[in-house]
C-alpha cells in the first residue's frame, strides 16, 4: 500500500510538479524508509528524540549525556544564551540556512508562516553572545507537542560547537 502511495505521489511530483530537486521530510514515527530507497531517492536519516518535560527540569538535566552537559556549561561559561527570537531573527536564522544551501523555501514564504503561527504555535529561539547573532532554530507547537522546523546552523567558536548535534 506504501509503495502504490508513493507511486503516485512520484508521478504526480515528476510529471505534473517537474521540479528541479526533491525534498521529503517524513513525519515524525515514520519507521520504514525502504520504499523511498526502492524508488531511487537517497535516503539521509534523522532522529527525532521524545523528551518528558513533565519529569522537570533537575530530572531531564540528570537525564542528558555527559558530553551535552559538557556543551552545555562550556557554552554558558563563554558567555552564549539563548533568547526568544523576534521575526528578525527568523529572517537571520533564514539567511544562515540560505548560505549553507540547507533551505530552498523562499523567505517571503517563511516569513508568511511566521505572521501566521507566531507567537502561539511558531517560535523563534536565537543563540546569542555579546549582543551578536550566532545560530538559531525555529519550533512549532501543537496540542502537548514542540517539533524542531528548520534552523541549527552549526558554527564553532572558541572550541565550542553549537548546532543540532549537540543543543
Amino acid at each position: 500500500l506504501l509503495m502504490d502511495f508513493q507511486s503516485e505521489i512520484d508521478n504526480f511530483i515528476k510529471k505534473i510538479l517537474r521540479p528541479k530537486f526533491i525534498l521529503i521530510h517524513t513525519c515524525p514515527r515514520f519507521s520504514d524508509i525502504r520504499s523511498f530507497k526502492w524508488s531511487g531517492y537517497e535516503v539521509e536519516p534523522r532522529y527525532t528524540y521524545e523528551i518528558d518535560l513533565t519529569m522537570g527540569k533537575d530530572a531531564i538535566w540528570e537525564n542528558l549525556g555527559k558530553n551535552l552537559k559538557y556543551y552545555l556549561r562550556r557554552t554558558e561559561k563563554e558567555g552564549v544564551t539563548v533568547e526568544h527570537g523576534s521575526k528578525d531573527d527568523c529572517k537571520f536564522i533564514y539567511d544562515l540556512l540560505k548560505q549553507r544551501q540547507r533551505i530552498h523555501s523562499s523567505e517571503d514564504f517563511l516569513l508568511e508562516i511566521f505572521d501566521n503561527f507566531s507567537p502561539d504555535d511558531l517560535h523563534v529561539f536565537i543563540a546569542r553572545q555579546n549582543e551578536k547573532n550566532l545560530t538559531g532554530i525555529v519550533i512549532l507547537t501543537y496540542k502537548n507537542s514542540v517539533i524542531f522546523w528548520l534552523g541549527a546552523p552549526k558554527l564553532s567558536i572558541r572550541g565550542i560547537k553549537i548546532g543540532s548535534s549537540h543543543v
